[in-house]
């Protein structure tokens, strides 16, 4: 839980990862966003649409563990509707987050 009211600053630190930690979170990241069916923009960040699969759900669990490690200002939230097999990831934070978003996951964005 964050004190103090302030928010926190909008900087991701790779650094706080070892290498080899580092390198298996961007193929990890390549691996989940490869998967995303749909994402869209949210006020304060974005949100990927999955296919709600188990293995699916293992590398959102992975993601989430080291990237709020280096980018301690996202918020998570994965919400699962079984009757849509759907599985939502949404990465929210600070004002301007949906534009560092944007441009930290250009390459997943991409169509």
């Amino acid at each position: 839980m964050r004190s103090g009211g302030r928010s926190p600053a909008l900087v991701c630190n790779p650094d706080a990862l070892a290498p080899e930690q580092r390198r298996k979170h961007h193929d990890v990241a390549v691996e989940l966003f490869r998967l995303a069916g749909a994402n869209r923009e949210l006020p304060n960040g974005l949100e990927f649409q999955f296919l709600n699969e188990e293995s699916t759900l293992a590398l959102v669990t992975e993601f989430i563990e080291d990237e709020e490690v280096c980018c301690p200002f996202l918020d998570f939230d994965v919400h699962i509707k079984p009757q849509e097999s759907l599985l939502q990831l949404s990465l929210t934070g600070p004002e301007n987050t949906t534009e560092f978003l944007q441009a930290e996951f250009a390459d997943f964005l991409q169509s």
